[in-house]
């Protein structure tokens, strides 16, 4: 990767971190090594590790929800929406989901994300 990341490119780069070694990963250093840039990059963007946290977590609700429910609305009318609906459901792998859950078990932010997805 280039210098120039977007603050979408350490979100996105959080989410895969996440995924892959649970909140304990989001760490600025090491995440800054595999993208191949300064810890400066990051300092860019977002103010602390708490702020890239809160945005890796609202990132996370809009997919699980506006971006769902934008999906179903595009459907509408379609006889299938449910179908389409549950495909959705089970052709993602679980492992995003798996550790914001864990995540939230020990934060009271990603815990609030949750419930409110969940809601």
């Amino acid at each position: 990767m280039d210098d120039r990341l977007t603050k979408s490119d350490w979100i996105d780069h959080g989410l895969r971190t996440l995924a892959r070694q649970g909140a304990g990963g989001l760490k600025v250093g090491p995440m800054a090594a595999k993208l191949k840039v300064s810890r400066g990059s990051f300092y860019w963007h977002f103010r602390d590790i708490a702020d890239f946290r809160a945005h890796v977590l609202r990132s996370w609700q809009a997919r699980s929800t506006d971006q769902v429910i934008a999906d179903l609305e595009a459907a509408k009318g379609q006889p299938d929406r449910l179908k389409h609906l549950l495909r959705r459901a089970f052709a993602t792998k679980r492992t995003l989901e798996r550790a914001i859950r864990s995540w939230a078990a020990q934060d009271k932010q990603a815990a609030k994300a949750v419930a409110s997805v969940d809601a």
